[in-house]
C-alpha cells in the first residue's frame, strides 16, 4: 500500500512538474519569440522531459549539460529560431517555471508533500 502511495504522488508531481513546465515555456515563448502556441509547449514540456529523462538514465557524466542542450534543441525547432534565442527562452522559461512551480504547490497545498 505504501508503494502505491508513493507512486500517486510521483505521478501527481509529474504532472504538477508538467503543467508548471508547459506554462513556463508558453509565456517565455510569447514574449520572446514570433509563436504563440500553447500546443507547442505542451509538447517541449513532454517530449523535453521523456528526454531529459531517458540522457539522465544513460548520460551519468555529462547528463544534465547534455540534457539541457537537448531541451533547448527541442525549443528551437518547435518555435523555429536561433541557438541564442531558444537558450534565452529557456532561462525565461525557467525562472517562470519556479514561481508557477510553487504557485501551483501552494494553491494545492502540497508543498510540505512534495
Amino acid at each position: 500500500m505504501l508503494q502505491f502511495g508513493l507512486l500517486s504522488i510521483l505521478a501527481l508531481q509529474s504532472i504538477i512538474s508538467i503543467v508548471a513546465i508547459t506554462i513556463a515555456i508558453y509565456l517565455a515563448g510569447k514574449l520572446l519569440a514570433e509563436t504563440e502556441n500553447i500546443g507547442y509547449a505542451l509538447v517541449a514540456a513532454i517530449v523535453g522531459t521523456v528526454i531529459v529523462g531517458i540522457i539522465r538514465m544513460f548520460v551519468k557524466f555529462f547528463g544534465v549539460l547534455v540534457a539541457i542542450i537537448a531541451w533547448i534543441a527541442i525549443i528551437k525547432y518547435l518555435y523555429r529560431t536561433s541557438w541564442i534565442k531558444a537558450f534565452v527562452i529557456a532561462i525565461v522559461a525557467g525562472i517562470i517555471y519556479l514561481f508557477v512551480y510553487g504557485f501551483l504547490l501552494l494553491v494545492l497545498g502540497l508543498s510540505a508533500v512534495l
